[in-house]
C-alpha cells in the first residue's frame, strides 16, 4: 500500500513537471529562432575537425558497468543510461563514433583516463586531483549527495552526527575524497567496490550509514527491493556530472565542449528526466510533502472501507509470512547446529563482554581435550592460549568493524608446545547479548613447511647472491623460462616482465637478433659460447660477459656477469698509456726545439747588446727575441705536460698561496666575470713549486673564462679529502691517502664525453683559430702528475665544468722562496768557466754570452774533450754543462770532474732532465740548474748562485 501510494505521489510530481515543460514550450518563438541561428553557425574549427577525422582509433570511451541509471551495461551488454544518451547526442552532432569499452573497476577507469588509454569518461565529477590528467566539460546534470541509513529517521542526520559510526563509500568515487577530508578520525570510513555492495552492507547492519548521490542510490534501493533503507539527511556536496576527456587529447575536449553547448536544452532535460526519478530542483522535504499529500488524497478517495480491506489483507499476509519465517528460523537453527557441531574446523561462541564460553563444536573440544560442560565452567584465560594484547586487538576490531577475517595467531598449549592457527570472528547481535562466533584452522604443519621452505629458499638465494651473476634458462626461441634470484638492478626488466617472453619482445631488434644467433649456435654446435654485450639499465650502460651452454635438448643456461667496472678500468688504462706516450713525444720535441730557441734567444740578445740605442735593427731584433721567448714558453708547457721540467718545490699553505694570486687572476679573467673564493679552514699544506701553482691557477682560470663567455661565474675552492681503497679501486690513477684539494668551477658551456676524453692532450682545443694553443690543460696535467697528484674533471653540456686537483697533504707549512731580483745583471769577475755543450751552435752562442757577462771560457764540444781540459791543469773555477749528451750524461760528467777537480762547482743546463739530475722531476739538494732556453740574466744569476754569490 505504502509503495503504491509513493508511486502515485511520484506520478503526481511528474504531472507538475509536465506542466512546467508545457510552459517552457510556450516561450516566444524569438528565443527558438536565436538558438537555431546559433546552431547553424560552424561548430568546429578546421583543426578540431581534422583531428577527429584523422584519429578514429583515439576515440575510445570507457563506461561503468554498475552505475545505473547514470551509466551501466544493459541486458545485452551494451552501454546504457543517462551518460549513454548524452554521448549518442554528441556522436550525432559531431558525426563520429566512439569505441565503447566496459569497465567494472572505477579506479582502473581513472588510471586509463590518466594514461590516455581511455579518451572519454561519459559521467565523471570534477575534482582537484582529477584535473591533473583530465579536462571537464560543462556539467550536464547535478544530483545531491545524501546520507542513507537503515534507521527510521528521515531528513535530520548530518555528517557531524555520525561521529564514531561506520560510514560506507564507493572506492574511487568523488565522495571518497570528500569524506576522507571531512572525517578527520570522527567516523570510520569503509570503502566498497560498488553502490549495490554498500547498500547491501548497510541493510544487513554491516554499516551505520552510506553516502552516495541520490539518483543512483534511489535506483539501487528500488531495483534491489531493500525496504529498510531511508534517505536520512543531505550533505553540502553534490554530483555535478561532466564529460571527462584525457589531457592527452585537448582537441577532442574542445570539440565535445562545443557540441555539448550546441545541444538544445530540451534534449538534455528530456534525458535527465528519463533517468533521474527525483529531479534536482526539488528538495527532500518537498518530495516527502508531495508524497504525503498524494497518499492523503488517495485515502480520501478510496475511503475507510478500502483501507480496512487492504489492512486486513496485509495483516493476513504478515501473519502468514511470520509463520513461514518462524518455521524457516527453526530449520535454519537446526542446519546451523548441524553444521556447527560437525564442522571439520574448530568453532566456538564467546560472550563479547566477559569472554565466557557459550558453546563450542566437537572439533574445538577435541583439540583442547575437554568436554563442553567443563569448557563452560572455565575462565576463558585458561583456554585461550593467546596473549592479552592479541585478545585486546581482536575485541577492538570487532567493536569497530564487526568482523575479523583470516587473522593468524600463535597459541601456547598446556603441554608447553606452541601451535599456529588462522581464525575469523564475527560479532553477532543477539537480543539481550552480544556474542562472538569464531572459526579456527590449525596451520601448524603448514607453518613448519613454510619455514623449512623459507630457509631453503634463503640458502639458495644466498648462494645466487654470492655469485653476483645473472642466471637465465631460455629455449630455442630465446624465450625466458626461468630467472634465478639475482640483483634486480642487473636485469633489463623486472623478472615478471621477462618470463614467458622472447628476446624479440624485450630488446631492440638488432640486439635481439645477435642474442638469438648466439643461442642458435649453442644448439647447433652443442658447445659453450662466450661473448660480451652492453645493456642500458635505468639510464646506465652496463657491460656483461656471457657464457651460454647446453642444459637440455630444448634449453640452454645463460650466465652473465657484470664487467662494467673492468671495462671502465681498461679504458682508463688505455687513456693513461696514451697520455704517457704523448708525454714522451712532447718531451723529445721540446728538448730539440729548446736548443734551437736557445740559439735564437742568445744571438738576439748578443746582437741587441752590440747595437746602439736608436739603431734601425734593434726593433726587428726585439721582435725576434720576443717571438722566441714566447715559443720558449710553449716548450715549457710541453715539458710541464711531459713532466720533464725541473722544479724546486717548497711547503705552502694552499689557501694562503691561492689567495695571494686572486688579484692577478681577476685581472686575467676580466672584471665582467664574478670570481668567487671559497677556502676551507683549516687550510691544507702542500709541497709544490710556487711557479707551478701559479701556472695551474692561470691555465684553469683562463679556460673557465673562455667557457663562461662575457658574463658568468668562476669559483675557486680549497679543501681536504681522505680517499679510501674502495673509492680508488673505481677511479683509475687515484690512490688512497690524505690530500689537499684545489677546485676551479665555472657555469659555462660545459663539455660532452667526447671532448672530455681529449682535454689533456697537447694542442687539442675547442676554441677558434688563433684563440688557443691547446697546451693549457696539458700543462696542468703534467704539473699535477709531476707533483704526485691526480686530477678529476666533471662536466655536462650547458651545465658548466668543475676540475678538482688532488695533491698530497703535508703536516707543516713552509715559506715561499725569496722573490727573484728584478732586472739587475750580476757580472762575473773573470772566473774561468768550463763550458760543455754538444750542439755547436749553442756552444758558440753560450761562449759569447759568458764572455759578455765577464767570464773567461774553456769550450768543450763533448764530455771527452771536457775531461781532457780538466786533466790538463787548466784553471777552472766553475763548469757549465748540458745534461743529455753523447758519451755520457751531465751527472756522470760531474762525477768524473769531481775526481779530477775536487771542490769545483757546477751548473747544469737542459731543455729537460729525463730523470738524470732529478728524481721524478725534482732537483737534488744543492744542484744549480738553468732551464733552456735561457736569457743572459738567467745565466748570470745561476752562475753567481753556484759561486756562492747572489741566489735565485
Amino acid at each position: 500500500m505504502v509503495r503504491t501510494c509513493r508511486q502515485w505521489a511520484r506520478g503526481y510530481c511528474w504531472r507538475l513537471v509536465t506542466l512546467v515543460l508545457l510552459f517552457l514550450a510556450a516561450l516566444p518563438a524569438d528565443t527558438a529562432r536565436g538558438r537555431s541561428a546559433a546552431v547553424s553557425a560552424p561548430l568546429l574549427s578546421a583543426e578540431e575537425r581534422a583531428w577527429l577525422d584523422d584519429n578514429p582509433d583515439k576515440l575510445v570511451l570507457w563506461y561503468n558497468t554498475d552505475f545505473p541509471p547514470v551509466e551501466y551495461a544493459n541486458n545485452k551488454g551494451e552501454f546504457a543510461g543517462m551518460g549513454a544518451e548524452v554521448i549518442a547526442l554528441l556522436e550525432k552532432s559531431l558525426a563520429i563514433r566512439f569505441d565503447k569499452r566496459a569497465s567494472s573497476d572505477w579506479n582502473e577507469h581513472l588510471r586509463a583516463l590518466e594514461s590516455g588509454e581511455c579518451a572519454v569518461a561519459p559521467t565523471i565529477v570534477r575534482t582537484e586531483e582529477r584535473e591533473r590528467f583530465a579536462f571537464f566539460t560543462t556539467p550536464y546534470a547535478t544530483v545531491p549527495v545524501v546520507i542513507i541509513t537503515a534507521d527510521n529517521a528521515v531528513g535530520g542526520i548530518t555528517l557531524d552526527s555520525l561521529t564514531g559510526r561506520r560510514v560506507g563509500v564507493v572506492s574511487g568515487y568523488a565522495t571518497e575524497r570528500y569524506l576522507s577530508d571531512l572525517s578527520q578520525g570522527r567516523f570510520a570510513l569503509h570503502r566498497v567496490k560498488t553502490v549495490a555492495e554498500g547498500l547491501q552492507n548497510l541493510s544487513f547492519r554491516g554499516l551505520d550509514a552510506f553516502v552516495e548521490n541520490l539518483a543512483v542510490a534511489a535506483y539501487h534501493i528500488e531495483r534491489e527491493g531493500i525496504p529498510n533503507l531511508r534517505v536520512a539527511g543531505r550533505t553540502d556536496f553534490a554530483f555535478a556530472w561532466s564529460i571527462g576527456v584525457s589531457r592527452k587529447y585537448p582537441l577532442l575536449y574542445s570539440a565535445l565542449q562545443k557540441a555539448l553547448e550546441r545541444l538544445p536544452p530540451g534534449e538534455i532535460e528530456e534525458v535527465r528526466r528519463r533517468f533521474i526519478s527525483l529531479g534536482p530542483g526539488l528538495s527532500t522535504e518537498t518530495r516527502l510533502l508531495l508524497q504525503a499529500g498524494a497518499v492523503f488524497a488517495v485515502l480520501l478517495v478510496a475511503g475507510l472501507a478500502v483501507i480496512s480491506l487492504l489492512l486486513k489483507r496485509r495483516l493476513d499476509e504478515k501473519v502468514a509470512v511470520l509463520a513461514r519465517a518462524q518455521e524457516e528460523v527453526q530449520r535454519s537453527e537446526a542446519r546451523f547446529r548441524q553444521i556447527f557441531d560437525n564442522a571439520p574446523f574448530a568453532a566456538v561462541i564467546n560472550d563479547f563482554t566477559d569472554g565466557r564460553y557459550l558453546d563450542a563444536n566437537q572439533a574445538f573440544l577435541s583439540s583442547r581435550g575437554i568436554t563442553r560442560e567443563r569448557l563452560l565452567q572455565l575462565d576463558p584465560r585458561q583456554v585461550h592460549g593467546t596473549s592479552e594484547e592479541e585478545r585486546t586487538q581482536v575485541l577492538d576490531t570487532l567493536a569497530r568493524e564487526g568482523v575479523v577475517r583470516n587473522r593468524e595467531a600463535t597459541l601456547s598449549l598446556p603441554d608447553g608446545s606452541r601451535a599456529h592457527i588462522i581464525y575469523s570472528s564475527v560479532l553477532l547481535d543477539i537480543p539481550g547479548r552480544r556474542q562472538v562466533l569464531s572459526m579456527t584452522v590449525d596451520i601448524t604443519d603448514r607453518k613448519e613447511m613454510e619455514e623449512a621452505l623459507r630457509r631453503s629458499e634463503e640458502k639458495i638465494r644466498s648462494l645466487f647472491a654470492a655469485l653476483k651473476d645473472v642466471i637465465l634458462i631460455v629455449d630455442r626461441d630465446c624465450r625466458y623460462l626461468e630467472i634465478a634470484p639475482t640483483d634486480a638492478t642487473l636485469l633489463y626488466r623486472p623478472p615478471q616482465e621477462l618470463l614467458g617472453k622472447t628476446v624479440e619482445d624485450v630488446f631492440p631488434e638488432e640486439l635481439a637478433r645477435s642474442f638469438k644467433a648466439e643461442v642458435q649456435a649453442v644448439f647447433e654446435c652443442r658447445s659453450t659460447r662466450t661473448f660480451d654485450y652492453p645493456l642500458t639499465i635505468a639510464g646506465r650502460e652496463v657491460w656483461f660477459s656471457a657464457i651460454v651452454a647446453p642444459l637440455a635438448e630444448d634449453r640452454v643456461i645463460w650466465i652473465a656477469r657484470d664487467i662494467t667496472e673492468s671495462k671502465q678500468l681498461h679504458g682508463q688504462l688505455l687513456q693513461s698509456q696514451k697520455m704517457e706516450a704523448i708525454g714522451i713525444l712532447a718531451g723529445g720535441v721540446a728538448h730539440d726545439f729548446n736548443n734551437m730557441l736557445g740559439a735564437i734567444i742568445g744571438y738576439s740578445e748578443l746582437c741587441l747588446g752590440s747595437l746602439e740605442e736608436g739603431h734601425p735593427l734593434r726593433e726587428n731584433l726585439g721582435r725576434i727575441l720576443d717571438a722566441a721567448q714566447r715559443s720558449a714558453g710553449l716548450t715549457r708547457q710541453l715539458l710541464a705536460f711531459a713532466r720533464k721540467q725541473a722544479v724546486a718545490p717548497v711547503l705552502l699553505d694552499l689557501s694562503a698561496a691561492v689567495e695571494g694570486t686572486l688579484k692577478m687572476l681577476q685581472r686575467l679573467i676580466g672584471e665582467n666575470i664574478d670570481l668567487q673564493w671559497c677556502p676551507q679552514q683549516p687550510s691544507a699544506t702542500v709541497k709544490i713549486d710556487p711557479t707551478q701553482l701559479d701556472q695551474l691557477l692561470a691555465n684553469l682560470c683562463v679556460n673557465a673564462r673562455d667557457a663562461v663567455g662575457e658574463i658568468g661565474r668562476v669559483t675557486i675552492e680549497t679543501g681536504r679529502a681522505v680517499l679510501d681503497k674502495e673509492y680508488c679501486e673505481t677511479h683509475a690513477g687515484f690512490r688512497p691517502g690524505d690530500f689537499a684539494v684545489l677546485a676551479v668551477s665555472d657555469n659555462g658551456v660545459g663539455m660532452d664525453s667526447e671532448v672530455l676524453s681529449h682535454i689533456f692532450e697537447p694542442f687539442f682545443t675547442t676554441k677558434g683559430l688563433g684563440r688557443g694553443t691547446g697546451l693549457g690543460l696539458a700543462t696542468v696535467y703534467g704539473i699535477v702528475k709531476q707533483n704526485d697528484g691526480f686530477i678529476n674533471v666533471y662536466s655536462e653540456p650547458g651545465r658548466g665544468t668543475t676540475i678538482r686537483i688532488y695533491l698530497p697533504r703535508h703536516e707543516s707549512p713552509g715559506d715561499r722562496p725569496a722573490p727573484r731580483p728584478g732586472d739587475e745583471l750580476p757580472l762575473g769577475r773573470g772566473e774561468r768557466v768550463l763550458l760543455v755543450e754538444d750542439d755547436p751552435t749553442l756552444l758558440d752562442m753560450t761562449t759569447i754570452m759568458l764572455q759578455q757577462i765577464g767570464y773567461r771560457v774553456l769550450s768543450a764540444a763533448g764530455p771527452g774533450q771536457a775531461l781532457e781540459l780538466a786533466a790538463s791543469g787548466e784553471e777552472i773555477d766553475l763548469y757549465l754543462t748540458d745534461v743529455v749528451m753523447p758519451e755520457m750524461n751531465g751527472r756522470e760528467l760531474a762525477r768524473r770532474l769531481a775526481e779530477l777537480r775536487p771542490g769545483c762547482r757546477g751548473v747544469f743546463m737542459s731543455g729537460y732532465t729525463s730523470n738524470v739530475i732529478v728524481h721524478d722531476g725534482v732537483l737534488d739538494d744543492g744542484v744549480v740548474f738553468v732551464q733552456k732556453p735561457f736569457s743572459l740574466q738567467d745565466l748570470a744569476l745561476s752562475l753567481r748562485r753556484a759561486l756562492g754569490g747572489e741566489t735565485v
